[in-house]
This record gives C-alpha cells, structure tokens and sequence, in this order.
C-alpha cells in the first residue's frame, strides 16, 4: 500500500522515519519505488528519535522538503510526546491536565 507519491519521496531534501527497519519491511511508499529504482534505502537521512535526541539535524532551512514516514513504533510515540512535553513545560505554555 502506497500513501506517499514515489515522485515526492525522489524529490525530498530531507528523509526521516520511525524505524529504518520497518519501513523498509512494511511501507509500501519505500518498498515500491526502492524496488523500481526511484529512492534507494540510502537516502534516507535517519530516524524521528535521532532529530529528537539532537544526534540529526532536521531541516536546514525553509526551502528544504522534508519528509516523515511512520509505521507506528510505541516507543518512539512516547520518547516524541515526552519531548514535547518537557519542551512546552520549559516554555511556559500549555496546560497540565489532572487524569
């Protein structure tokens, strides 16, 4: 299955997703135009925890295109949430919800 235009993944400056590993095992929108010979795995510039954890920039500037592919991978659903999390409370902004 495809979401993602294999013309807009050929053109992204920028490619980051989930989890290397899954999305080349399970994202049609990677398998199909790897496959084809339109993106190869290499152009993928690393993973969503990589950008959060500052190890990767994202994007440089705004005339880049980025791009994000997820599969869904728990683990990183939370370290993502938890970033922001800390990075709202640092700002100021938001508001603590009691559950």
């Amino acid at each position: 299955m495809c979401e993602i235009d294999a013309g807009l993944i050929a053109r992204a400056d920028r490619v980051f997703v989930d989890s290397r590993s899954a999305v080349l095992a399970e994202a049609g929108d990677f398998i199909q135009p790897i496959g084809a010979g339109i993106f190869g795995a290499a152009r993928i510039d690393g993973e969503l925890g990589e950008v959060l954890d500052g190890r990767l920039p994202g994007r440089r500037d705004r005339g880049e295109i980025s791009l994000f592919k997820s599969v869904g991978f728990a683990a990183l659903d939370l370290t993502a949430a938890r970033a922001i999390y800390e990075k709202a409370k640092a700002a100021g902004v938001g508001r603590e919800l009691a559950l």
